[in-house]
C-alpha cells in the first residue's frame, strides 16, 4: 500500500520511471531514456519485478525494484505500445500502434520477456490502448473505433478474437501509407448497409470503384491495386445509408 511506480514524459524525447515508498508523499526519480524512448505504461507483477513499455515498441524489465531496468524491445521505426499487462510471473501481453514491420499491434510472452512475440491475431485495427486479462480465464484488448476484443482462456497467448464491438460508421486511413503498389482499407458497418467505397485521383475523377453491394453489420477489409496508376494523392470515399467519411492517401512510385 506505501509502493509504486509510475512513468512520465517531461520532453525532449525522454521519459522517466518514478517510484515512492511512503504512499505517494514523495516521488524518487529511479531511471530515464531517450531517443524517444517515451514510456506509457507500468505493470509490476511482485515488488521486484516490473515491465514497462512505450514509443518504438520500447519494453523494459527489472528485477531489483526498479533500481536497474533492461531493454528488451526495442524498434525504431515503431510508434507507442500504450498498455502492458501479465497473467503470472512469466505471461502477459503489450499492446498499441500497428506497426507494418511486424503485421501486429500485440506482443506477448510466455517467459517472463525474453521473448516478445508478435501475434497477427489483431493487426491494423488502429489504436489499442488498454490490455486487461484477469487471473479468470475472461480478458479484454480495447482500442480506436470502437473496437473491444475478448479472450476466454486466460490470454490463451494463441489466438484472441474479436467481439462484435461496433457501434458506428467507420472509416479508418489505409495501411501501408504510403504505398506501392497495393494498400488496404478497412471500414466497419453496424447495421446491414448498401456500401459505396470508391477511389478518386487529386483532381476529383473517379478512377476505381472498390466496393458496390450491400453488407451485412461487420468490419470488413478491402485491399486497393494501383500498379496501373502514376504515384501523388488519391482519395477514397465511402458513402453508407447517411454515412460519408473521405481520407487521403499518397502512392509513391
Amino acid at each position: 500500500m506505501n509502493t509504486g511506480w509510475t512513468v512520465s514524459y517531461p520532453g525532449a524525447g525522454t521519459s522517466n520511471i518514478l517510484k515512492t515508498t511512503d504512499a505517494g508523499s514523495n516521488w524518487a526519480l529511479q531511471f530515464s531514456t531517450t531517443d524517444f524512448r517515451i514510456f506509457y505504461d507500468i505493470f509490476f507483477t511482485d515488488a521486484n519485478t516490473g515491465y514497462t513499455c512505450g514509443y518504438r515498441h520500447s519494453i523494459y524489465k527489472t528485477t531489483n525494484g526498479g533500481a536497474n531496468w533492461e531493454n528488451q524491445s526495442d524498434l525504431p521505426g515503431a510508434s507507442g505500445l500504450y498498455s502492458i499487462y501479465f497473467i503470472n510471473a512469466n505471461s502477459g501481453w503489450a499492446v498499441g500502434d500497428y506497426y507494418s514491420s511486424t503485421n501486429t499491434s500485440t506482443y506477448f510472452t510466455t517467459n517472463g520477456g525474453m521473448n516478445w512475440l508478435n501475434t497477427n491475431g489483431i493487426t491494423a485495427e488502429g489504436r489499442l490502448n488498454r490490455v486487461k486479462i484477469n487471473n479468470s480465464p475472461v480478458g479484454y484488448i480495447a482500442g480506436q473505433n470502437n473496437r473491444v476484443y475478448r479472450t476466454t482462456n486466460a490470454g490463451g497467448l494463441t489466438v484472441i478474437t474479436s467481439e462484435s464491438a461496433v457501434f458506428k460508421y467507420s472509416l479508418s486511413q489505409n495501411y501501408p501509407n504510403p504505398f506501392n503498389p497495393s494498400t488496404n482499407i478497412q471500414y466497419s458497418i453496424p447495421i446491414n448497409s448498401f456500401v459505396k467505397l470508391i477511389v478518386f485521383d487529386a483532381l476529383g475523377r473517379k478512377i476505381e470503384t472498390l466496393v458496390n453491394q450491400t453488407h451485412q453489420a461487420g468490419d470488413y477489409n478491402v485491399q486497393f491495386i494501383a500498379d496501373k496508376y502514376p504515384g501523388g494523392i488519391y482519395f477514397y470515399k465511402i458513402t453508407a445509408e447517411k454515412f460519408t467519411s473521405v481520407r487521403k492517401m499518397i502512392l509513391i512510385k
